[in-house]
């Protein structure tokens, strides 16, 4: 499970290589770090496992 924020922030870096706006050089490092473990694949996040590919999903998709 993954913050909503955090979750759109490696989307979007890693479809188009851009950053959010208000994104300091701590968060840019995060955001870089984070998305080697992690594509994209239809517009949703999936985590590579041994298993095959998770899909990632926010807090607000379970509730």
């Amino acid at each position: 499970i993954m913050d909503k924020q955090q979750y759109q922030n490696i989307i979007q870096y890693l479809a188009n290589f851009t950053y959010p706006e208000n994104c300091d050089t701590f968060k840019w490092k995060q955001i870089q770090r984070l998305s080697t473990y992690y594509i994209v694949k239809n517009s949703q996040l999936y985590k590579p496992t041994k298993e095959g590919l998770k899909r990632v999903i926010t807090q607000e998709q379970v509730e």
